[in-house]
């Protein structure tokens, strides 16, 4: 996992997927909150190594990268009010272009400890999958059924429910 001063740099061009970290310094507890989230992404660069390319904010640098991601256009309104979250893409946050869909969003904003954790679970097992697809078709692309099965599969419910999944929803049954 990169833990780093901008957001708009691609340290694994080959990487199969992008999963990028975002919050906003407001409170105590988010702050608390945010580290408890960055070191669950932690264990999955561990896990994935270069093959997913895993970003969280140095909290120093938490202004520069806010500002990186306000400029970048259509990508704010997607966020506002949202934060925390996690945000998948297939390209590298330098390359979003809200046309072409291929990222998504996972709002942690009213979520506890515990359905961040399940945030984080579903990440790991969506790109597992993504990984076996890349591999058994020798390339860097992204299924179309991928981002389906994400959208369809992560249910957010706020408070103590946490996230829950529906896994005949998410392999397909």
């Amino acid at each position: 996992m990169w833990v780093t001063q901008s957001y708009l740099g691609n340290p694994e061009p080959d990487a199969n997927l992008f999963v990028y970290y975002l919050f906003e310094k407001y409170s105590d507890e988010q702050m608390e909150f945010t580290k408890r989230v960055q070191h669950g992404m932690g264990d999955l660069g561990a896990k994935f190594g270069s093959r997913v390319s895993l970003f969280a904010p140095n909290e120093q640098f938490v202004a520069q990268i806010s500002g990186e991601i306000r400029d970048i256009d259509g990508l704010w309104r997607i966020l506002a009010d949202r934060l925390p979250g996690i945000f998948v893409s297939t390209r590298p946050l330098s390359e979003f272009d809200k046309s072409t869909g291929d990222y998504h969003f996972l709002s942690l904003k009213h979520l506890s400890d515990d359905g961040a954790a399940k945030a984080i679970d579903e990440v790991r097992r969506l790109a597992d999958e993504q990984i076996r697809w890349c591999e058994e078709k020798g390339t860097r692309e992204v299924s179309d059924s991928f981002w389906k099965k994400l959208y369809d599969s992560i249910d957010v419910k706020p408070g103590f429910a946490g996230i829950s999944v529906d896994l005949k929803k998410l392999w397909g049954s």
